[in-house]
């Protein structure tokens, strides 16, 4: 997911790490007049040290297991959201793969949001033995999250999942 902010500042976020270690990654970049092509960052924008004082903030949900970000959203006073996955079981035998949705926030500097959740992280599985992903999220007036995607119950096919987080997560 890739926003650009009326301060010229471009947010996006992705995947850093290897299998079994990746932890969604929010990177806020200085405009710069190259414009923004994926995978890579033109020479003229640089990371801005101003976010989390290396311009990049990481969050990892479950150690040792894959976090996928799928989304994010700025919030009217510049906090931002990222949201999607985090892996909770997998196996080959029977094959075996649970995930939860995730919310992460951040103030606008970077840091994690603590009013948000005790940690400016949250996991979201109401259903045993399910896969719920959020995939986009918009933040209300009031603080409040709106995360959208899927879940699915047993491998029965997808359902919308849409869930409200309260400002404190």
């Amino acid at each position: 997911s890739v926003h650009a902010l009326a301060s010229g500042q471009i947010l996006a976020t992705g995947f850093q790490g290897a299998t079994n270690s990746t932890a969604s990654l929010i990177a806020v970049f200085e405009g710069g007049s190259g414009g923004f092509t994926a995978p890579v960052r033109p020479a003229d924008m640089a990371l801005d040290n101003s976010f989390d004082a290396d311009g990049r903030v990481r969050s990892d949900f479950s150690a040792g297991r894959e976090d996928a970000p799928e989304g994010m959203a700025v919030a009217a006073d510049g906090s931002v959201v990222a949201v999607g996955t985090t892996e909770v079981l997998y196996s080959n035998s029977p094959l075996t793969y649970l995930i939860d949705g995730t919310v992460a926030k951040y103030t606008p500097s970077g840091a994690p949001d603590n009013s948000f959740s005790g940690d400016g992280l949250a996991t979201f599985a109401p259903f045993a033995l399910s896969a719920e992903v959020f995939y986009d999220a918009a933040v209300l007036a009031d603080g409040s999250v709106i995360a959208v995607g899927s879940y699915s119950l047993g491998g029965a096919g997808n359902d919308l999942l849409i869930a409200k987080f309260t400002p404190t997560g």
